[in-house]
């Protein structure tokens, strides 16, 4: 038996894992919103500390002071402007810093060291070249930007005018950084308006995060141990609940439905046979109880059932005996024996017929009538089965009396179909090819009631062809009908192939038919055979050709042949 895993330790499984789960996304989101927030309460303390450093800068000397470096900034020459440390660029830029810019600068540094911020500063930008100018950075003074050097662009991880103008315009967006020698920092941005209400410029804060980022970090890893304990414990909880209230139950169910299985079937009597659902007591007032109630209710049946279908075995028994004697009864109803006439030189005569299921509806006879007079008989009753069979027991049974005291075949056809339209309540009929062939003078006289046309093999052509005949309504049908009579004269050699529509009718897998030119072919391949020979050629290519599909109908075929 496959190693399978009992359906409690899946359901804690299950249970353990989507609660991992949903701690994981209720942790995120906590934590998301957590930073969301914290955020939000960074950039109003930055936002608030700026503005205050700037209230205390004098407003008249921000704004000449923004002008002059922006002036200054334009005056320089692109060449000497490309490289903002180079020493040209900063000899042209050390006329800005007077007595007045330190006193702002102090100012900044102040606010800077009250607030504990990592750096502020005054900023604009070059609309043109996207650059970042510094006007007065606070930042220490060993790293500090000089009025007008701007950021250059080998520096990463700096801040494009576009992202402040996003940083701006958003309630909780700050610029974050993470550098290995300050660890993780936030920038905030707020606009430089002169009195006019012209935008100058930017006032930019950096604050360090990285404690907050780390305890945010240990708060998270504490609170998911503890959410993963308080998992454990709910998850074998409800395993163990689930076990004692519903897989106990089911178990005891399965075990019985087992014990059912591999109870004693040779039982036959009702009143020796154990109840096992019913002795069952699973009252779990829910749908177990259910299933329990339906299992007993269900067992009931079974056994009902199998007391009939052991009646219904021993009476299939019973049909199946008499069918087989049914098929011994029709099969010893038709000539067996070959050669059929041993004193007989001048023809031969060889037949068969295969039933579709244990007992056909297919019939051929032949018989001598008299000395020089050969009855032959084929014929193909419609349906399956016993009905077929009993109507073709009458239908042989009449043309084997008739056909010995009257020797004229429209008359025995006519005498035959008679007695077939007397109480067929049924309404069967029978498609005959009856013929009755002079030995002295080699004439054949036939008449066709629906049948199958027959193929003559003519010695002087060598080949078989149909023989197309007058047709006649098959018996059965109509009581006052007249039918036809043809004669043919055979000559030494001369043989005829008489047969059933389960010849060329015989149907492939693929609903592809036998069909007569396919017939025929064999008939031509196998035309220096005797009867025996011919008819076994015959049967080998149509079960080829079937290629095992199951028979659909009769196969009989009659050959008779002209000796001398």
């Amino acid at each position: 038996m496959p190693n399978r895993k009992s359906l409690r330790r899946k359901i804690f499984t299950m249970i353990f894992f989507q609660s991992v789960f949903l701690v994981l996304v209720i942790s995120g989101i906590s934590f998301v919103m957590n930073v969301i927030s914290t955020m939000q309460s960074y950039k109003r303390e930055t936002a608030h500390d700026m503005r205050f450093a700037v209230s205390l800068i004098d407003a008249d000397y921000l704004e000449s002071f923004y002008k002059k470096v922006w002036d200054t900034y334009s005056s320089i020459p692109e060449e000497i402007k490309k490289d903002p440390f180079s020493q040209d660029y900063t000899d042209c830029l050390m006329e800005l810093v007077d007595e007045d810019f330190w006193k702002a600068r102090e100012i900044l540094v102040k606010c800077r060291e009250e607030s504990e911020l990592d750096s502020v500063s005054l900023i604009m930008t070059d609309p043109e070249t996207d650059r970042i100018i510094f006007v007065v950075d606070g930042y220490d003074i060993d790293s500090a930007y000089l009025p007008g050097q701007w950021i250059s662009e080998e520096i990463t991880n700096i801040d494009t005018p576009d992202e402040i103008k996003q940083v701006i315009e958003s309630e909780t967006k700050m610029f974050l950084d993470y550098g290995k020698l300050n660890g993780w920092i936030a920038t905030n941005y707020t606009k430089i308006i002169d009195r006019n209400g012209n935008f100058m410029g930017y006032m930019s804060s950096d604050i360090n995060i990285t404690d907050f980022v780390n305890r945010m970090l240990i708060n998270l890893v504490i609170y998911f141990v503890l959410l993963i304990a308080v998992v454990f414990a709910m998850a074998w909880t409800m395993a163990r609940l689930t076990h004692e209230r519903m897989i106990a139950p089911i178990n005891t169910l399965a075990l019985t439905a087992q014990q059912y299985t591999r109870r004693d079937k040779a039982i036959l009597e009702d009143e020796q046979q154990k109840d096992y659902f019913e002795g069952l007591s699973l009252r779990t007032g829910d749908e177990i109880e259910t299933l329990w109630s339906s299992l007993s209710d269900m067992e009931k049946d079974m056994n009902d059932t199998m007391h009939r279908i052991r009646e219904m075995a021993a009476e299939k028994e019973k049909v199946e005996a008499e069918l087989g004697v049914a098929t011994k009864i029709q099969a010893g109803m038709l000539p067996k024996k070959f050669p059929a006439f041993p004193g007989r030189n001048e023809f031969e005569v060889y037949a068969s017929m295969d039933p579709a299921k244990e007992v056909g509806g297919d019939l051929y006879d032949f018989f001598l009538i008299d000395d020089d007079h050969l009855c032959l008989v084929v014929g193909d009753v419609s349906g399956k089965g016993v009905p077929a069979s009993l109507f073709m027991v009458v239908a042989i049974t009449a043309i084997r009396n008739i056909a010995r005291t009257v020797k004229n075949i429209p008359e025995i056809m006519q005498r035959v179909n008679y007695q077939m339209c007397k109480n067929n309540e049924e309404s069967l009929f029978v498609t005959v090819w009856l013929g009755i062939y002079c030995i002295s003078e080699k004439k054949l006289r036939f008449s066709n009631a629906g049948h199958e046309y027959p193929a003559i093999y003519r010695a002087s052509k060598k080949c078989y062809e149909l023989y197309n005949s007058e047709h006649d309504i098959p018996m059965g049908i109509m009581e006052d009908i007249d039918f036809a009579e043809d004669e043919i004269t055979l000559e030494k050699g001369d043989k005829l192939f008489i047969y059933t529509d389960g010849v060329p009718e015989a149907t492939r897998g693929d609903d592809a038919l036998f069909d007569t030119e396919r017939m025929l072919k064999c008939l031509n391949d196998n035309a220096d055979k005797d009867g025996k020979g011919t008819l076994e050629a015959m049967g080998e290519a149509v079960n080829e050709f079937i290629e095992g599909a199951p028979q659909f109908d009769d196969l009989t075929m009659l050959y008779f042949e002209v000796k001398q």
